[in-house]
């Protein structure tokens, strides 16, 4: 198989769309929880520990005692890095949840 092959398409695709980096996370992010149907925070920055942070948890799970199991908060020092974190995540779980279905 070529090198270019295996690039990936929807970063050289966002070049046509005038998409950023940021862009092109979101709607990787989007894809993969097309599968999982997880609710997805707002990003949010902590200047103090120059880090975004973004949660995100499975509304069907029902907490016990308050406390979620199926919940994950990604981290990144930048938006974009944050919510590539989240999208390799969902899309991990998306192909569990695919294997035992």
């Amino acid at each position: 198989m070529h090198q270019h092959a295996r690039r990936n398409v929807i970063p050289d695709m966002s070049a046509l769309w005038g998409a950023d980096d940021l862009e092109v996370a979101w709607i990787a992010l989007n894809e993969a929880n097309l599968r999982t149907r997880w609710v997805i925070g707002v990003p949010t920055y902590d200047p103090s520990a120059r880090e975004w942070t973004v949660s995100a948890f499975d509304p069907r799970e029902r907490p016990s005692g308050g406390q979620r199991v199926h919940e994950w908060t990604a981290h990144g020092t930048t938006e974009a890095t944050c919510v590539r974190s989240m999208w390799r995540h969902l899309k991990e779980i998306g192909s569990i949840s695919s294997r035992a279905a």
